[in-house]
This record gives structure tokens, sequence and C-alpha cells, in this order.
């Protein structure tokens, strides 16, 4: 038996649609020393062609991209079909899941196939600098 890597309700791979040209970068990334608690300065970058009508959110695991049930982290298009968020400010922990949600007339039409992404935002800084 072969493993597919669907899982219920999510589909099947991760589609090539959804190829993330984005880390956060050294300088991204600060720290807040007051309270131990971090800082992250985050910006979500994919690459993924539309149809006309349609636009890109980011939905995660913590509160700042919509606890998996609101919608908070809207993208840009830009040329190239690169679709671009606003910097946001995560402050609830330094990993988290998410994936990537085609919307139409602000209603979510498509998720991201396949397991969860995973950002780690302790290690993707030093990933940046290759």
């Amino acid at each position: 038996m072969t493993h597919t890597g669907q899982r219920r309700g999510h589909g099947g791979p991760v589609s090539e649609y959804f190829n993330q040209v984005w880390t956060p970068s050294k300088e991204e990334q600060t720290a807040v020393t007051n309270n131990q608690q971090k800082h992250f300065n985050l910006t979500f970058k994919v690459h993924y062609k539309t149809d006309f009508g349609e636009s890109l959110q980011v939905v995660g695991s913590i509160e700042e991209l919509g606890a998996w049930k609101d919608y908070k982290c809207p993208m840009t298009w830009s040329e190239g079909h690169i679709w671009v968020s606003e910097t946001m400010s995560i402050t609830s922990c330094s990993h988290f899941m998410y994936k990537y949600v085609v919307m139409h007339q602000e209603r979510a039409v498509k998720w991201e196939r396949g397991p969860n992404r995973i950002a780690d935002l302790m290690i993707l800084p030093e990933l940046s600098r290759t």
C-alpha cells in the first residue's frame, strides 16, 4: 500500500502552484527582551496564478493568522503572479502551522492541499542567508 499523504478534509499532495518563495530575513526578525518574549516581523510571499476575481489569504494555527477559523491575513497580487501579505507582527510563539487559501467574494473556495506548512521563526532567518 502506498501512502499518498492524504488526510481527511485536506485532499492530496501539496499543490505545485503554491511554491513559497519567501522566508523572513535576519533583518526582519527582532527580539523583544522585556518579558523574554520574542517578536517577529513576518511577510508571506507566494507565487500562484489565480482566476479572475480570486485572491489569496494566509490562515494558520496562531491568533495572528486567525487560529484556523478567521481570515486575518489577506495578500495582494503583484506582477508575475506573486502574492504578498502585509508585514505582520508575531508575538504569540516562534513556530506555527499555516496554509494558503483561495478566496472569491470574501469566501474561501479552495484550501491548499496536503500537509500544513510549518514555520519555525527561530531557524528560518538562518536559512535565508544561504
